[in-house]
């Protein structure tokens, strides 16, 4: 995705190319409504997740993924209500690239949650959707700022460890 919301099909072969997704959003829209979505490969899906910010009580800030759906024309942004068995972990620094885990189960993790990593405490738990106020814990520092940004000096991230993937052997 491009400073302008743009997505792109990289060709390799026959013959190297670039592609446009024609994208319409969500509610009609032409252009994305967000600021810094960022995106995250799912499985099979290609998520787009941002974040708007919260005045009611409970979880101060909510996440929104949403899915490219390829099968119309143009492709549309439809609204992820529930990940089932995975969790996405994204870290504050744009140099932490977001990534998603399937059976989050396996480690102690919890499936349709996301795990963001911070500065100043190790990490927060979001939920989506209803389950958003639901998992917020009321030891989160409540004056987190949440947003992806290029740091000076290098924030928390996540690592990806060899047991949420594998090389096919």
């Amino acid at each position: 995705m491009d400073y302008s919301q743009r997505i792109y099909i990289l060709k390799l072969a026959p013959q190297l190319g670039l592609q446009e997704i024609t994208t319409e959003w969500w509610d009609d829209m032409t252009e994305c409504p967000y600021l810094r979505p960022w995106l995250v490969v799912c499985g099979d899906m290609l998520l787009m997740v941002d974040h708007y910010m919260s005045l009611s009580f409970g979880a101060p800030v909510l996440y929104k993924p949403y899915c490219l759906d390829m099968s119309t024309r143009p492709a549309k942004w439809v609204e992820v209500k529930k990940l089932d068995n995975w969790a996405l972990f994204v870290g504050g620094d744009v140099r932490s690239p977001p990534f998603s885990c399937l059976s989050p189960e396996k480690w102690g993790g919890t499936s349709n949650r996301l795990y963001y990593a911070h500065y100043s405490q190790p990490w927060s738990v979001h939920g989506f959707g209803d389950a958003a106020d639901a998992v917020w814990g009321p030891s989160t520092d409540p004056d987190l700022v949440y947003k992806r940004n290029w740091y000076s000096q290098l924030q928390a991230f996540w690592v990806y460890p060899s047991i949420f993937y594998s090389d096919g052997q």
